[in-house]
């Protein structure tokens, strides 16, 4: 029994033209992806944040407001942008 040929991944900052950031995350990179073992990170999304260059657009008071999103659900998050050059907008 022959399988379908499963795709291959792309390199880190090739697809979508986006260069990655010295980790290897893009900032298209998607949170579920990123965050899937961290409690309540859905929280993102239930919110319209799913890439990391969506949750650059938020401060970190901006996210406490959203409801839901801990400390340390922020931390985690934080990182997660860090790896890929980003940062939470300034107040």
């Amino acid at each position: 029994m022959d399988l379908p040929a499963m795709p291959v991944a792309d390199k880190p900052g090739t697809a979508n033209g986006a260069p990655a950031g010295p980790a290897g995350l893009k900032p298209s990179a998607r949170l579920v992806d990123l965050l899937a073992g961290v409690p309540r990170f859905r929280t993102f999304e239930k919110h319209g944040i799913h890439t990391l260059r969506d949750l650059a657009r938020y401060s970190e008071p901006e996210l406490f407001t959203l409801g839901g999103l801990g400390p340390g659900l922020v931390e985690h998050a934080k990182a997660a942008l860090a790896r890929a050059s980003l940062t939470l907008r300034d107040e």
